[in-house]
């Protein structure tokens, strides 16, 4: 008897335990939602550590999001390897800083990017025996566990070189301490721990470029990291919502305080012109005590060149920062503002973009935007003929930026047709593609030859553009979602409801408004999953748009509804329209399972009501519908 009441309280323990669900997401108190994320140790500046929470660039941004959706979240710490596979498996819900990649995209899905950076070789300086990829062959190489920098290395063939450590700031330490040979990790991040752990003897790859005059940083091809916020795979709804979120803060002026607080030492801090004037002065005025008049002659021509730099750099800055301000209709209208630019600091008489390809056919972009084709010998006469416009700045976007002194290459490359060897005083920048098939150089002629200041000015202020460029793409696909169904493509409710007040005016009516509401969407999840409920919700939308007119709104209100907006449009256009889709859905099916939608429509005739009245009275009718069809279902 004992035995069986034993057994009796263990299966009741057992049963108990099975309902206690530490990961969902319900507010006793409040009724709501809290999704649960994480953030992993030692990734500063973007995941860290603060008095025992969750900290840094990336968390802060995804509570920013949070707050503009208001939606909840819980955070706690731990390893990457950890928590990346607690959301793969469903555990978590949302993580703050993923780097997308083809194979994580297989199991999670991904935000637009928010930031991008590159990866790079940190060493230690006395240490120059790694200068390439290549050299990496043969020594102990530390990378973060589960981390984009092991992914990237076992992709080029690193395997026995390789150690995982939890953090990156044990990886750098055990690289300080002579332990192992090199670090791969973002630059960003690496440079970062470099100066919060006080590591004073270490640091990344230099290579030698511009005919061994340039130090540049050794970027590892292959190694670009997209930042995005991960949810778990099939989450769509909570993937729209941090979309919608990124593009708020994006254009509030939430991530760009963000940004500045995290990242600092980003941020041009380049001395204002009176305060190197007064360094200047502070140098000169001793030294003309002490020298002659030559010395004085060659220390104030010294501070004329410096002047003049200063001048320069601040009107490069100033052409970027404009660039960010100004309203551009157009593409075009953004190149050539910058081409007009880049010909006004340059004293140039002209401003191109110059390109070549394996078989020496030259393209030529000016600054009004035709795009010219040209042969060798119509390169030496100065003859031009017109062709199409997309050329040159799609080169610009998917290019790599190469700093070059054009003239050495030109008197001193092997393997240059001799039209290039024409062109002199001319080529200021070069770029060349990934697959290095085309070389491509802004060309500004004048009369004397470029200095080395005039190709640094110019590079920094080409570097911003591009940059400026990326980064006004981002925010266009940034808007585009936060107005669209990621699933079904159609608008979304933020946006319909904008439209609500927006169409309600004489000339738009009479209008209508329709509710639908997809029956059994629940059951096809239940029963066949929800890849077969996605089928249903499509299925739907292209049943609605194939019999909508060209100036009719369409949108997924949420979940199972959609709803339609007709501008002049009468009661009996509206109820033929709902005929139409009704007799078209008897034909289609999902899992032998027929397509069944209740509508429920109001017209108005004036604007003495609102639309959102017209929607109230619309979703009632809907919901009399749906019911009428349950008791009908239920009788039969």
């Amino acid at each position: 008897m004992k035995t069986v009441k034993r057994l009796i309280i263990l299966i009741l323990i057992t049963i108990f335990v099975s309902f206690l669900d530490f990961s969902p997401r319900i507010n006793a108190e409040a009724g709501d939602t809290i999704y649960l994320s994480a953030a992993e140790y030692g990734y500063p500046p973007f995941s860290l550590e603060t008095n025992g929470q969750a900290d840094g660039f990336s968390v802060q941004l995804l509570k920013a999001v949070a707050v503009e959706m208001g939606i909840q979240l819980e955070f706690k710490l731990d390893y990457w390897s950890i928590i990346k596979q607690e959301l793969i498996d469903g555990e978590l819900d949302v993580l703050p800083l993923v780097g997308y990649t083809e194979d994580r995209d297989l199991v999670l899905d991904f935000t637009v990017p928010y930031i991008v950076m590159r990866g790079n070789i940190f060493v230690r300086d006395n240490d120059d025996s790694i200068q390439s990829t290549e050299d990496l062959f043969g020594k102990e190489i530390l990378v973060l566990s589960g981390d984009n920098s092991e992914e990237y290395a076992r992709s080029i063939g690193l395997d026995t070189e390789l150690t995982a450590t939890a953090t990156y700031s044990e990886a750098f330490n055990l690289l300080s301490d002579g332990s192992y040979d090199a670090v791969l990790a973002q630059g960003l991040v690496g440079e970062k721990i470099i100066f919060d752990e006080a590591i004073k003897n270490v640091s990344p790859v230099y290579i030698l470029d511009n005919n061994g005059i340039s130090r540049i940083k050794l970027n590892l091809e292959g190694y670009e990291q997209k930042f995005c916020f991960a949810v778990t795979d099939g989450n769509a709804e909570l993937l729209s919502i941090l979309n919608e979120g990124l593009s708020i803060v994006s254009t509030n002026g939430t991530y760009d305080t963000l940004y500045t607080e995290w990242f600092p030492f980003l941020i041009n801090d380049t001395p204002s012109m009176e305060k190197m004037f007064g360094i200047i002065i502070t140098i000169i005025v001793p030294l003309i005590i002490l020298v002659l008049l030559t010395a004085i002659y060659t220390v104030r021509r010294e501070v004329k060149n410096q002047t003049e730099h200063i001048i320069k750099s601040s009107t490069s800055n100033q052409i970027i920062l404009a660039a960010f301000e100004k309203k551009f209709n157009s593409e075009e209208e953004q190149y050539a503002y910058f081409l007009e630019e880049t010909i006004r600091i340059s004293e140039s008489h002209d401003a191109i973009m110059f390109s070549m390809d394996q078989n020496h056919q030259i393209k030529v972009h000016v600054v009004h935007f035709e795009l010219i084709e040209m042969d060798c010998e119509k390169v030496k006469l100065g003859e031009f003929i017109a062709s199409s416009s997309f050329f040159a700045k799609m080169e610009m976007k998917n290019a790599q930026w190469v700093f070059n002194d054009f003239g050495n290459d030109l008197n001193h490359g092997e393997n240059q047709p001799e039209c290039l060897k024409s062109i002199k005083n001319s080529a200021i920048l070069t770029y060349i593609n990934q697959n290095q098939e085309m070389l491509v150089t802004l060309v500004a002629n004048k009369e004397k030859a470029y200095t080395k200041d005039d190709m640094t000015q110019l590079s920094i202020l080409i570097a911003g553009f591009v940059g400026m460029i990326e980064r006004a793409n981002y925010v266009k696909q940034i808007e585009h979602l936060s107005y669209h169904d990621s699933l079904t493509g159609l608008h979304n409710r933020r946006y319909l409801e904008e439209q609500m007040i927006l169409l309600n005016k004489p000339e738009n009516h009479p209008i209508s408004i329709i509710v639908a509401d997809v029956n059994g969407l629940k059951k096809i999840n239940d029963s066949f999953g929800h890849s077969k409920g996605d089928i249903l919700l499509k299925k739907t939308s292209e049943l609605i748009k194939k019999h909508s007119k060209g100036d009719d709104i369409i949108a997924r209100w949420g979940g199972d509804e959609y709803v339609v907006i007709l501008p002049n449009s009468t009661e009996k256009q509206v109820t033929q329209f709902i005929k139409d889709i009704t007799t078209q859905m008897k034909k289609e099916s999902i899992e032998n399972t027929p397509i069944s939608i209740a509508f429920g429509y109001h017209s108005k005739v004036d604007t003495n009501h609102s639309l959102a009245d017209s929607f109230k009275i619309a979703e009632k009718r809907m919901y009399e519908v749906k019911g009428r069809m349950n008791r009908s279902k239920l009788l039969n």
